[in-house]
């Protein structure tokens, strides 16, 4: 069940626009403040989910979102939401990769090979790296992140490596593009750690299965920075949400690089700094993201710490997150 709510939690990793600097400021200006106190949750306090036919749900959705027109130049991108049908983007549709191969392999039920061939011919011709961008490159270094787990999974399920030339060419963006955490624009000062966070995270897991030390080198490196920043002031920095990433996207990013490389170290800063960590996010129009986000962060401290009140954290986001389907679509 654990691993099964991982999934779902990760199929959930967010289809999110771009954003201007400026927007985001008025984001924040229109969102207010709000500070939600430590949660406590006994056992019986969320509903109970058939985790797999709620991920399968997922799936279908998505593919209700495919653009299915050959003529477009849109053809086989994803379309960002139900309220947002004029927006296609390229990590919605790398997303969409990962999950249609996860219910592959899970079911053994190739019902969405086409959509994930069609979805491969939006990659291609909107490549991650080509991606919005005149502030900052934090867009772009999202979407490459993402490309490595899209191409990653559909190799490991279907066998085929066409597209690990375009997983070389996200890393060779990435690597001559790091994001600067000490940039003089006091947004990007907090969206570049999140975004590097999660970078590290995904060049990690890629480079430990590629056996590319290149990668794990670069993803430690760049947790290492992440982790040093968050020392400076870590109550701030843990609980900031920002464009769509929160806190937990930090505590994601370390437990994949630096806490995977070493444990020790690992539970002794997690045992000092996740009381810290905000539990849950109630307001602002990107909350489900934010709380997504809250929801893997406490979910890979666990796999680190064994503590076991972070796996009901996790657990309890994620339920938050499914109470909200109300027409029961996914």
């Amino acid at each position: 069940m654990r691993y099964l709510l991982l999934l779902l939690s990760l199929s959930a990793l967010g289809a999110v626009p771009y954003m201007s600097v400026s927007e985001m400021e008025e984001l924040d200006r229109s969102r207010g403040v709000s500070v939600s106190p430590p949660r406590f949750i006994a056992g019986g306090d969320w509903q109970s989910w058939s985790y797999p036919h709620e991920f399968f749900q997922t799936a279908e959705f998505i593919a209700g979102m495919q653009v299915s027109d050959s003529s477009s130049p849109d053809f086989g991108g994803i379309i960002e939401g139900e309220d947002m049908i004029d927006v296609i983007q390229t990590d919605n549709t790398q997303e969409a990769i990962w999950v249609w191969c996860w219910y592959t392999e899970l079911s053994g039920d190739t019902s969405y090979v086409d959509n994930i061939r069609k979805a491969w011919i939006y990659v291609m011709n909107h490549p991650a790296y080509g991606e919005e961008g005149d502030e900052s490159d934090y867009y772009r270094d999202w979407n490459c992140g993402l490309a490595l787990f899209a191409e990653l999974k559909y190799r490991q399920v279907f066998g085929d490596s066409s597209y690990m030339e375009y997983a070389d060419s996200c890393i060779s963006y990435m690597f001559s593009h790091p994001l600067n955490l000490n940039t003089g624009n006091a947004t990007l000062r907090r969206l570049h750690p999140k975004v590097t966070a999660l970078e590290a995270g995904m060049l990690y897991a890629y480079g430990v299965h590629e056996g590319r030390q290149d990668l794990i080198d670069t993803a430690i490196a760049y947790g290492n920075r992440v982790k040093e920043w968050v020392e400076e002031d870590p109550e701030t920095r843990l609980n900031d949400e920002v464009w769509a990433m929160s806190g937990g996207t930090i505590i994601w990013g370390l437990c994949k690089t630096v806490f995977s490389a070493d444990t020790t170290q690992g539970v002794a800063w997690l045992n000092q700094y996740m009381p810290l960590l905000e539990y849950f996010e109630p307001s602002g129009d990107w909350s489900n993201s934010w709380n997504i986000w809250y929801a893997n962060g406490y979910r890979a401290a666990f796999e680190i710490s064994g503590n076991e009140l972070y796996c009901l954290y996790h657990h309890a986001l994620t339920d938050s997150l499914l109470v909200q389907d109300l027409d029961d679509d996914g």
